[in-house]
């Protein structure tokens, strides 16, 4: 019994049953150790019992945790639990603030350097204004289980309290199973690890899995769920990137971007990027003067999906449809497009996974 919690406040105890067919021989002599269970190394040890809601062991972010399966029927289950961290000074906003809240960070911040009467504003031009400024969430939840040996085919279930149960098998002993980007707010969660099938003959001898808690909102360019309608997309900067996942059959990611300048300005007082001369020392021409166009590269990494992107306009019409490289692959275009708001649209020919893509769009 490799695991088993001696907690004397539960008064709870320890019961071993011994027998020797149908009869006790004195003569055949046994010796039992209670010894306590090595640290782990960089994880946490399962701790006994936790076979029901009431004696989930609690789980965390910091470290994995592996346990043991001790018979075909048992049961392990963990308890996350997330706390409502929300700050009373969060939630009071001066007069001024409130007054500016309603605006676009690019027009804020317009009108904060200008000192412009919010009340009075001239009128204002933002880029970015169709495209919602979305706040990251604070939780975004990856379960990973795991399997450490071979005697066991794997189940997990997930059980929020508030939510739709979700329930996953592994089709193989080598199976790993995955609760992918759930967005949790504060509250308790449980999970369930138990085995479908267990091979003949199975003698617990180490550890059976290993069970990691990933909080995904930590990757600060990770995509803002919803974002599957052109309405609710994200923003993608030209010269960076975005990590986003097709987690589910049918899934779509939609990203605008701006080609062209895309700072906000006063109408009829159009900013020019950078003061450029040509070679006869003259300058150069004003980009927002004319609809110029720009070269733009845009870039999938894929997964082992078959992924491919769709590139539409402001009005929805479509620009672009690049598919051609296969499952695993990574697929590119190059295309001149009118200075202007874009979008791009990410998703997979069929199948779903829970792992990253990353796009980006970038000047060649």
């Amino acid at each position: 019994i490799p695991n088993l919690s001696l907690d004397a406040e539960r008064g709870e105890g320890l019961y071993f049953v011994l027998s020797a067919d149908d009869s006790y021989d004195r003569d055949q002599s046994y010796r039992m150790r209670i010894i306590e269970h090595p640290p782990g190394d960089g994880y946490v040890v399962e701790r006994e019992p936790n076979d029901t809601a009431d004696s989930a062991q609690r789980i965390g972010f910091d470290k994995p945790l592996r346990g043991y399966l001790h018979t075909p029927g048992d049961v392990d289950r963990f308890r996350l639990v997330i706390d409502d961290k929300e700050d009373d000074v969060d939630r009071q906003e001066d007069d001024e603030g409130e007054e500016l809240a309603h605006l676009s960070p690019a027009i804020r911040t317009l009108v904060e350097e200008e000192g412009l009467d919010p009340q009075d504003l001239p009128e204002i031009v933002d880029p970015w204004e169709s495209v919602p400024v979305k706040e990251a969430p604070e939780y975004v939840v990856q379960i990973r289980l795991m399997p450490l040996s071979e005697a066991h085919q794997l189940a997990m279930r997930w059980i929020p309290e508030d939510g739709e149960e979700l329930e996953f098998r592994a089709a193989d002993p080598e199976e790993g199973l995955v609760v992918c980007n759930e967005l949790l707010e504060a509250g308790e969660y449980h999970v369930e690890v138990r085995s479908v099938d267990t091979e003949e003959g199975f003698r617990p001898r180490s550890f059976d899995y290993e069970l990691q808690v990933i909080n995904m909102a930590e990757k600060p360019e990770l995509e803002v769920e919803p974002n599957d309608e052109m309405g609710l997309a994200d923003r993608l900067v030209v010269g960076q990137s975005r990590t986003g996942f097709i987690a589910r059959e049918g899934d779509v990611d939609f990203y605008a971007f701006i080609v062209g300048p895309d700072e906000a300005y006063v109408d009829g007082d159009e900013p020019v990027e950078d003061e450029e001369v040509d070679d006869d020392g003259e300058q150069a021409p004003d980009p927002w003067a004319a609809p110029e166009t720009e070269a733009v590269r845009i870039q999938l990494e894929g997964n082992r999906l078959d992924l491919g992107f769709e590139v539409f306009d402001d009005e929805g019409g479509r620009v672009a449809n690049v598919n051609r490289s296969g499952p695993g692959s990574d697929e590119e275009t190059r295309i001149d497009l009118p200075h202007g708001l874009y979008y791009v649209a990410v998703s997979a020919t069929s199948g779903a996974v829970c792992e990253p893509y990353r796009i980006s769009v970038s000047y060649p």
